[in-house]
């Protein structure tokens, strides 16, 4: 093996770009437990070849073991650190073992109050755990650090709508989504959610909120027409109505501006 890697390494120095030298050189150091150097050839290696998945597991595979090695070196020479218990929290979660990663995360919040990122990873923790309070503290400590953090305004409105509190929590998802619009999937989302847990009132609300002319109308479409669903169901006949001759309004501005390009297109 050691032999084997001279070679490769001589190969790599005469041509660094060849993608099969990339390959086998990450592959052999990986054998060799030189992880971070494996997923750096590695990584050379999938940018000519994407979808090889040799490569890709190999690379998986260095990432995660030179995680593993730098997690230990931490817990090693900083046992009683916030990284080091946000390390083993990180671990905890992953392994599905929420207690001990609250536990961690907590110890972690203590011992680092200024590191950006603990109070919105225990948030996350307990907003998975339902306990949408806690949730709500934690992110809220977060976002006096990072108020302009998109997804932490956005992960923070969740929590609040979900205890029922919908004009508040508006402010931080439209905040969110103002910050970062890519949030305008996981907005839909929540409002699928809501519905689908028998929340209609809070659902209502939130599709409510993606129906005016600053949300992509792709987006608008689909509201209006879960709007009509739900509002159909609840009774509200006329409200439901409304929505529909919205949704239809708007299919039908699509299919027209669809012809349009098309003619552009055939010109």
């Amino acid at each position: 093996m050691r032999d084997a890697v001279g070679h490769l390494e001589a190969a790599h120095a005469g041509n660094a770009s060849n993608t099969e030298v990339n390959h086998w050189l990450g592959i052999t150091y990986y054998e060799l437990g030189r992880y971070g150097e494996a997923a750096s050839k590695l990584e050379a290696a999938i940018r000519t070849k994407p979808e090889d998945p040799d490569i890709l597991y190999y690379l998986t595979a260095a990432y995660g073991k030179a995680a593993e090695q730098s997690r230990n070196k931490l817990l090693e020479i900083a046992p009683e650190s916030a990284r080091a218990r946000q390390a083993l929290a990180e671990r905890a979660s992953i392994s599905g073992w929420k207690d001990q990663a609250l536990e961690d995360y907590r110890k972690a919040a203590e011992l680092g109050p200024d590191i950006l990122g603990l109070q919105g990873g225990l948030g996350d923790l307990y907003a998975s755990a339902a306990q949408y309070a806690e949730a709500e503290k934690a992110y809220r400590s977060e976002l006096e650090k990072r108020s302009g953090h998109g997804s932490l305004n956005f992960r923070c409105g969740e929590v609040i709508l979900k205890q029922g509190r919908p004009q508040e929590a508006f402010v931080f998802l439209n905040r969110g989504m103002e910050l970062d619009p890519a949030l305008i999937d996981s907005y839909f989302q929540l409002g699928q959610t809501l519905s689908e847990e028998g929340k209609f009132d809070l659902a209502e609300k939130t599709f409510g909120q993606l129906v005016g002319p600053e949300t992509p109308i792709q987006t608008s479409l689909l509201a209006h027409h879960r709007l009509a669903e739900i509002l159909r169901a609840r009774g509200k006949e006329k409200e439901a109505s409304q929505h529909e001759k919205a949704f239809k309004r708007i299919t039908k501005q699509l299919e027209k501006a669809t012809k349009q390009a098309r003619k552009s297109k055939s010109k």
